[in-house]
């Protein structure tokens, strides 16, 4: 996402401008990681499944 959304823009931005843009942007945020959690295999033969198994929270 890019923040600081009018350091490359031609022209000044509003606030409203870098809102929307932010906005969109987390719309397609949500759409890649619905379709990537998607592609997680049910069962898992790599070590990643117990990479937590012994951190502290």
């Amino acid at each position: 996402t890019v923040t600081d959304y009018d350091v490359w823009a031609e022209k000044p931005v509003t606030a409203k401008e870098v809102l929307e843009t932010l906005s969109k942007n987390v719309e397609k945020t949500k759409e890649v990681l619905t379709k990537l959690i998607d592609q997680i295999p049910k069962t898992r033969s790599c070590s990643c499944a117990k990479a937590l198994e012994e951190a502290e929270f």
